[in-house]
């Protein structure tokens, strides 16, 4: 064997063989790189070595021989994971492995970052072919971990269990393991070594070298452990890396003999103890982790200590000199802290939609998923809110203690029938994270699980009514539910005959030919989605049932708490329902929940304020919008959806060790995050003391009136194609999204309305409304859109809109309007056959969009574009139009054909596209729209020449401390912004977080930074 030099790894030429035997194997096992290996304490049986060219003939998959990274011997296998080829795989033929306890093998990453793959074991019972569930073999999906370097795997075999937990692993009919990469892998070449099954200790003919830095992953079972070979103090550091870590201590140290002598002074230092919390971090926990234990992470992380302990104890001590001065005050008074405290948080009262302190400012509640007390300056307790599981009685953490459980068992009609997707956590089944894997998939119909539930709320409120910190109870959230039991059959024909009136009209909306209404059984589904040739018609009313009666429900369950508890703030709902294809089965109206049952809004998300923004806009009234996880992603979106109106926020998530059982999860905690690094630390702290600081300022934000507003149609959301009820993202959604980001960087709040709020009439406070695929509409919302137009409002049609009527028949809105379609070019779909598990649980299909082709429009010197007209492109669905002569066209496809038109309907303005735009088209075109509809911005961000800002939003509000603005530079850049007020420049900047006051108009604004300032 050849030896492997690798800094302070052992040479295999110093091991000692003289107690080894080596069994002499047929040619034909020996070809087959599998030899057995005895020694007096244990066994190894190598499966592969990769010495030989006959290695290749055993393995499927991207892979070649390779001398480059081997960890034993002379070769490894090279494998190269792309996204057309994303799985290694090797058939076991002699596949009994019951006479060992663990299965070994190492992985060499050239990769920076750790990555995240796959590991599978099939045996005999599952077989190994497609039709194999993911639950009836070994699938350690998203558990093997990969540092980059050297990783040593262990999987651990004695009492091996599939994924379901319901059976053991038949070990000794092993049939085969892959390895495999997620789908939307780009590029991933690995080096994979020494595969071999071992009983007890292993002897040094077939152990692979260890060097104390590398990584070593044990799988058992669910869980995943990861560590370095060790001992810590056998693992190399660079001198470099040595006298930063002892320059960081002194800064570190010096820091905090500065925040003691501020503090004996009176000054307020929280705000550094937020670089005190940062600088401990990177100097004392993270150096733990195998991640992170390396000379060029420690090298980053010591620096930044250095340099930001050092800059925050400069900064106090021209505090204490007096060169930098406070903001002048009475001195007669003793301020109190610069950020509030947070009250007691049971039975905090709610005004114009927030909660509010002890001196009835607006609350903004920022805890961590998580038991640290030490950061509890900073963030609230994590006790704020409760999820009761009241909706279910119980979770699949805790069912099996429940009244439910046990009626579950008993009782045949507490099953749920006919839905053989995701449970919706009522209350689990073997897709639900964690808990038993074990179906308990419930019925909400039943008598027996009602009276189950009514028994679990009044055991439990006992418990929940003795936290001091309850600030709101969530009944149940992320559900999902719909149920095809006899109850719920009878329940549909009710609903329709109250909704038709009889048989007759029904049969002509359907185009069916009922009888009577006992007839009718509601559509079926199979793998999640409406059977094919679905009557869609059918389809929509069943749909529609199901949101109303899950809506029944969770009032009940609402009454039912306030027999025990008449005060506390409920909620339930599924936020992710409204924004993906399966809306109509999730069974999820967050309209109707919102207002019906919510006393605060739940919203789980980041990245974009879209989910925030359009529950929000659902509510006929103000209510505090609550995030019980909010996963950040990234630091840079806190803020923001603060200053859209979320305020009761626990972050997801701090928790007191790394997670192992996914260990994706590891990445989502900012202590633990490789994607996190020391800044976002302290920026995250700061953000969270200026949210107590600014809460006036930033809640003044949110309650500024929006004067655009997109449609949101629940009628396009349940009359779809039934293949679509599993995309992640339907035609409709898509463009939807496109409009509101479109929109959102033009100076200018936009907010959203639903059907039933335009028969409310809530579009009298709208200058325009944007329409953006809303395929199927309902003629009487139809209708009250065109009165809006003609009292003077603006129209953006965006294709294809206003097709047809809820019941998928074509109709004449557009002919009304004097267009005529043609043709159209759907944006293709291409469905990848891939399901994706999103944060709730639930599975999606990942569906990539992409336009045949991209064109210059022609634009016409007129009507908008009489001055200055812009570049705009089309991309995406186009349609073939004619337009009667009262329309003027302002594009013209290259074929001449018009692609974009207005049209005077009363006092109003109609605005027609016969094409899909990219966002920033859309947003040139939208911004010229909202100057001519009147959408007041008195404050524009440009850039330096004066040019308009992609990726910076802004928005104007009125505050008790005067005007207010804020900007957010969501580039990836950094950028001079130049603040324009009603047409000139600004003047008079006071930057509300830093404490200063700017010079001039122009503002320099760093990648992902939010800034916000009062306008003197």
């Amino acid at each position: 064997m050849k030896e492997r030099a690798a800094g302070l790894r052992a040479p295999l030429s110093d091991l000692k063989f003289s107690r080894w035997v080596l069994f002499v194997l047929p040619v034909s096992a020996f070809l087959l790189s599998t030899w057995t290996f005895l020694s007096q304490t244990g066994k190894v049986l190598v499966l592969d070595d990769f010495e030989t060219d006959a290695s290749l003939s055993r393995w499927q998959g991207p892979c070649r021989l390779s001398t480059t990274h081997p960890a034993h011997g002379n070769s490894c296998l090279e494998v190269k994971f792309t996204s057309p080829s994303t799985t290694l795989s090797m058939p076991v033929k002699e596949g009994d492995w019951s006479g060992y306890d663990r299965l070994l093998f190492d992985v060499f990453s050239s990769e920076i970052q750790p990555r995240i793959i796959s590991l599978r074991l099939y045996d005999a019972v599952s077989g190994d072919g497609p039709e194999v569930t993911r639950f009836d073999l070994y699938d350690a999906e998203g558990k093997l971990f990969l540092n980059p370097g050297w990783n040593h795997v262990e999987v651990v075999l004695r009492d091996l269990k599939a994924s379901s937990e319901l059976r053991p692993m038949a070990l000794n009919r092993i049939r085969r393991l892959s390895i495999s990469t997620d789908s939307i892998v780009r590029l991933l070449t690995l080096h994979f070594d020494n595969f071999r099954l071992v009983l007890g200790t292993e002897g040094a003919a077939t152990a692979s070298t260890m060097a104390p830095q590398d990584t070593t992953i044990r799988l058992e079972g669910r869980w995943v452990t990861i560590l370095q070979v060790g001992p810590q103090d056998k693992i190399p550091t660079t001198e470099t890396v040595k006298h930063l870590r002892e320059q960081a201590q002194l800064e570190y140290q010096a820091l905090q003999t500065t925040i003691h002598s501020a503090e004996i002074m009176g000054l307020d230092t929280i705000y550094s103890q937020a670089d005190v919390v940062t600088a401990e971090i990177g100097l004392t926990i993270r150096p733990l982790l195998a991640w992170f234990n390396n000379d060029r992470e420690k090298e980053k992380m010591f620096s930044y200590v250095i340099q930001a302990c050092q800059a925050e104890r400069q900064r106090l001590g021209r505090l204490l000199t007096g060169e930098l001065r406070l903001p002048e005050r009475d001195d007669t008074q003793i301020a109190g802290p610069l950020v509030p405290s947070y009250p007691p948080l049971h039975g905090r009262p709610v005004q114009d939609g927030f909660f509010q302190d002890r001196e009835g400012r607006p609350l903004f509640v920022i805890s961590l998923h998580g038991p640290s007390i030490a950061l509890q300056q900073f963030f609230a307790t994590p006790m704020q809110h409760i999820e009761s599981y009241s909706v279910g009685g119980g979770s699949r953490w805790t069912v099996d203690n429940s009244p439910v459980y046990e009626a579950f068992q008993k009782f045949p009609d507490t099953h749920r029938v006919g839905w053989d997707g995701w449970c919706g956590h009522l209350i689990r089944d073997l897709d639900s994270m964690g808990g038993k894997k074990e179906n308990t998939v419930i019925c909400l119909e039943s008598p027996h699980i009602r009276e189950a539930v009514e028994r679990y709320i009044e055991r439990e409120v006992k418990q929940w009514l003795k936290n001091p910190d309850l600030l709101y109870n969530i009944m149940a959230y992320e559900l999902q539910y719909i149920c095809y039991c006899e109850r719920s059959q009878q329940m549909f024909r009710t609903w329709l005959e109250k909704k038709h009136g009889n048989v007759g009209p029904l049969n002509q909306t359907w185009g069916t030919h009922y009888k009577t209404f006992g007839e009718i059984v509601a559509p079926l589904t199979k793998n999640s989605r409406p059977l094919p040739g679905t009557n869609r018609a059918q389809w929509y009313d069943w749909a529609s049932f199901n949101q109303d009666r899950f809506s029944d429900y969770l009032v009940w369950v609402k009454s039912v708490i306030r027999r025990f508890d008449p005060v506390t703030p409920l909620a339930a709902g599924g936020s992710f329902s409204m924004l993906y294809g399966g809306n109509g089965t999730s069974g999820i109206d967050e309209e109707q929940i919102i207002n019906r049952v919510d006393d605060v809004i739940i919203h789980e998300g980041s990245g974009s304020t879209l989910g925030m923004d359009l529950q929000m806009a659902l509510s006929d009234k103000p209510r505090p919008l609550c995030d019980p996880e909010m996963n950040l992603e990234e630091v840079r979106y806190l803020l923001p959806h603060m200053l859209h109106g979320k305020s009761v926020i626990q972050l997801w998530h701090w928790p007191d060790q790394p997670p192992y059982e996914y260990p994706h999860l590891i990445n989502d905690s900012p202590a633990h995050g490789w994607k996190f690094p020391l800044s976002d630390v302290a920026a995250l702290l700061r953000a969270v003391l200026d949210g107590r600081r600014l809460s006036r300022e930033i809640a003044a934000f949110s309650a500024a009136p929006a004067q655009v507003a997109i449609l949101y149609s629940r009628t396009s959301m349940l009359q779809v194609p039934p293949e679509m009820l599993t995309w992640q993202v339907t035609p409709y959604l898509r463009e939807l999204e496109n409009a509101y980001e479109a929109s959102r960087f033009l100076d200018a709040r936009t907010t959203f309305v639903s059907e039933k709020q335009i028969l409310d009439g809530k579009l009298a406070k709208m200058k325009l409304l944007i329409v953006p695929a809303a395929s199927h509409m309902r003629a009487e919302v139809v209708a009250s859109i065109n009165q809006f137009v003609e009292q003077g409002g603006a129209l953006v049609m965006l294709p294809s809109s206003f097709l047809s009527d809820e019941y998928n028949r074509p109709t004449e809105y557009l002919s009304r309007m004097g267009v005529q379609v043609q043709h159209i070019e759907e944006l293709m779909a291409d469905r990848t056959g891939e399901l994706e598990q999103g944060y709730d649980q639930t599975f999606h299909e990942r569906v990539t969009y992409h336009s045949p082709h991209s064109d210059t429009l022609l634009i016409r010197s007129v009507g908008l574009f009489a001055n200055d007209p812009p570049v705009l492109q089309a991309e995406g669905t186009r349609q073939d139009v004619s337009i009667s002569a009262s329309h003027q066209v302002l594009a013209a496809f290259p074929n001449g054909r018009p692609a974009l038109a207005s049209l005077s309907r009363g006092h109003g303005q109609v605005y027609y596209a016969a094409t899909s735009l990219p966002r920033r088209s859309l947003s040139l075109l939208l911004d010229r729209i909202f100057k001519t509809a009147g959408v007041s911005r008195p404050v524009r961000i440009r850039g330096e020449h004066g040019e308009g800002l992609w990726n910076v939003e802004a928005r104007l509000a009125e505050g008790g401390s005067g005007k207010l603005l804020y900007i957010v530079n969501f580039s990836d850049t950094p950028l001079n912004a130049r603040v324009e007020v009603d047409g000139g420049p600004g003047h008079c900047l006071y930057d509300l977080r830093k404490q200063e006051k700017l010079a001039g108009s122009l503002v320099r604004v760093q990648p992902g930074e939010t800034l916000i300032f009062r306008l003197d």
